[in-house]
């Protein structure tokens, strides 16, 4: 790999934690970014400040330009589009909600700490990892220099483009990392905390304990009011269980665009009649190329791999064509164009060599110079693994085992197939410099070079037409939720639910890049609204909006069921503890107790308050706090826990054992502490900054 292309890489960096690099081409803003319908320019707000859609969508295309220099590409699909738009977006708000914390404070990188990142005696890992050898990992500073010297030997530019938009990402990531360092230097864990962790790690409490589980009594018993559920509904409400994220539910039927009878008869037809063509052709890879969806694959099959459609073609003459056949939704004819006995399998080792700098003939000649001395010595296992760059193989001498034809590279795979036990080849391949030794190949067998024609059967312009037209009916004879309902019942559709869809959401359970829909959802649809038809993928779609959720708190009326279910709860829990304070209240022993109520005494040994479970009880945190309070013979008043009402009476308690010197373990709790650190304290800055996301508008 290249130094420049390693640069290309770690540019990149995720574009969460790092720059963009430079745009590659000049874009007009006007012509990318006009505004929403509503006319609104702006993608979100991010601590108060608004981000220009205009500006966003310039950083965005940066972005992608940069994603198709790093990575060879010319096009690129839409879902990496997406991820890239949404990584963009992310960074939008890490620069701005961290770029604010690191002004405050100051923090810079300076021209000469830029330059110690780089050519001083302790560079950066970004460097060593651009700069250092991609086998062993080591790193000569001398790479870093020379580089440095070529670099205006590129008359495009395009290398200096690269390193300086480097040396921004070294410097913007330096910067977080003195933010970071400085957070974590500031945590601190006292000898109270470390005392009270050793504690609840260490403490154990054998137990016995009775229980009255909610589960057990029947709900009809308990009447619940809808005062009492408005009541706990305005008391709870502030807990994270009744928050909820914009999201919308749809419910769609999909009409899938498949090819009809008449499309099937057509593509038979141009089979039939491109087959009689087939027959009399003088350049059969030429006319496959042609003709056929998919291109002529210069591949030879055993007897054994053809299909059954194709078994006339096993002891044919060559130039004989089997019948036309019908495979999945292509139609195809096969032709035998040649036969030859073949190996189907060589064994093979070989030593890799990394070419580096475009010095290939200069590898070569290593490669041949290896080959002498493996002939004279006998020594190939002991030089690949001692020089073969292929880490894999070469810790196994070099060795790779049986393989059929067509796994390795073309060139290699050539050279092993068309060579004999024993033969050297040199070959290059994009990995580098192969010196092979065939060690041994299976048995001969015939083998037949198969040309196929294929066509695939598509729908026609007609068969779009009629689906669309279908859609649209029904979308325009069903204009609400209850009507696109019974309609889809009536006529046996498959009502689809898509739950939770949030403003940016790339994907939906049985649809590929469903933007539009989304977009027509949050945009313009109100709850119950059916949309207009949708081309999604290759289906036609009507949607129904059959809820849409505000950021915020869940209204009452959507979770009132669940609600009901904690007031019952909460009222049965009244209930019990009641109940065993009655019993209670005579001093019973923990047997009498369980006795008196009607309910086995279940025990727990070797509870640990960190644990966070009870054995019996499962997940009980006040139940464990009381314990961790009790001491031996002693018996707790009814704790109402999450599943029932609990009254413990403890056997025995082993204290933990007495540490005299806290010095490692808070240590320890301060690294575990500055392992979230970074995380957490970017949630928390986020979080703060109230960012509003507008991008559902636009994209």
């Amino acid at each position: 790999m290249s130094i420049l292309q390693k640069i290309r890489e770690k540019t990149y960096l995720a574009l969460i934690f790092v720059g963009l690099g430079i745009a590659l081409f000049v874009i007009d803003p006007s012509s990318i970014f006009s505004g929403s319908q509503r006319g609104e320019t702006h993608v979100g707000v991010i601590a108060g400040e608004k981000i220009e859609g205009q500006d966003f969508e310039l950083k965005v295309q940066e972005a992608i330009e940069n994603y198709k220099a790093n990575y060879q590409q010319a096009n690129i699909d839409e879902a990496t589009k997406e991820a890239i738009r949404n990584q963009t977006w992310e960074q939008q708000i890490q620069e701005i909600v961290m770029g604010a914390q690191h002004e405050e404070l100051g923090l810079s990188v300076s021209a000469e700490e830029l330059f110690d990142m780089i050519q001083g005696p302790n560079p950066s890992q970004q460097v060593r990892q651009a700069f250092g050898n991609p086998q062993t990992g080591e790193f000569n500073p001398g790479n870093v220099i020379a580089f440095l010297k070529r670099m205006d030997e590129d008359e495009t530019g395009e290398t200096k483009k690269r390193w300086l938009a480097f040396e921004r990402d070294l410097k913007k990531q330096q910067v977080y990392t003195k933010y970071n360092t400085l957070v974590k230097k500031g945590l601190y864990i006292t000898t109270a905390e470390a005392k009270a962790d050793n504690v609840a790690k260490n403490k154990m409490a054998s137990i016995r304990f009775v229980a009255k589980r909610y589960a057990a009594s029947t709900d009809t018993t308990v009447a619940v009011t809808d005062a009492e559920i408005k009541a706990y509904y305005a008391a709870n409400n502030y807990k994270e269980q009744y928050k909820q994220d914009e999201a919308v539910d749809l419910k769609y039927v999909a009409f899938d665009i498949k090819p009809s009878d008449d499309d099937n008869q057509a593509a038979k037809k141009w089979i039939d009649k491109t087959t009689e063509e087939f027959k009399l052709t003088n350049n059969d890879t030429l006319f496959i190329n042609i003709n056929s969806d998919k291109p002529y694959a210069a591949a030879w099959y055993a007897e054994s791999a053809l299909p059954a459609a194709v078994d006339t073609l096993k002891k044919a003459a060559v130039g004989t064509i089997a019948d036309p056949y019908l495979e999945g939704e292509s139609w195809k004819v096969a032709k035998l164009l040649g036969t030859k006995m073949a190996v189907d399998s060589v064994k093979a080792r070989h030593i890799l060599l990394k070419v580096e700098g475009g010095n290939a003939e200069l590898v070569k000649a290593k490669a041949d110079s290896l080959k002498k001395v493996i002939k004279s010595k006998n020594n190939f296992a002991e030089l690949a693994k001692a020089l073969s760059t292929d880490a894999g193989s070469g810790a196994n001498g070099g060795d790779l085992g049986w393989f059929k034809e067509g796994v390795m590279v073309p060139s290699f795979n050539d050279a092993c197939f068309n060579g004999k036990k024993g033969d050297m080849p040199i070959v290059e391949s994009q990995f580098g410099i192969h010196l092979i030794e065939i060690l041994d190949r299976s048995k001969e067998s015939r083998k037949l070079n198969i040309g196929t024609i294929e066509r695939l059967t598509e729908p026609s312009d007609k068969t779009f037409q009629n689906i669309y037209s279908k859609a649209s009916d029904f979308s325009t004879k069903n204009r609400t939720l209850e009507a696109f309902e019974a309609a889809a019942t009536e006529a046996g559709y498959n009502v689809r639910i898509a739950s939770n869809i949030k403003p940016m959401e790339s994907k939906v359970a049985g649809l590929d890049n469903p933007r539009p829909l989304i977009q027509w959802a949050y945009n313009t649809a109100k709850k119950g609204d059916v949309s207009d038809v949708y081309e999604v993928g290759s289906k036609y779609v009507v949607a129904v909006l059959a809820e849409k959720y505000e950021k915020g708190v869940k209204p009452l009326e959507t979770i009132k069921e669940e609600l009901e279910a904690e007031v019952r709860k909460q009222k049965k829990a009244e209930q019990f503890v009641k109940e065993f304070e009655a019993v209670l209240a005579a001093k019973p022993s923990i047997e009498d107790l369980g006795g008196k109520m009607n309910a086995p005494v279940e025990t727990a040994q070797n509870v640990v308050f960190s644990a966070g479970s009870i054995p019996g009880m499962g997940k009980e945190p006040e139940v464990l706090g009381t314990i961790a309070a009790l001491k031996a013979a002693q018996v707790s008043k009814p704790v109402i826990g999450l599943s029932g009402v609990y009254v413990v009476y403890v056997d025995n308690v082993v204290e933990a054992p007495e540490v005299t010197d806290f010095t490692a373990l808070k240590k320890q709790l301060e690294q575990t502490l500055a392992s979230r650190a970074d995380y957490e304290v970017y949630e928390a800055l986020k979080d703060k900054a109230e960012v509003k996301d507008n991008r559902v508008k636009f994209y």
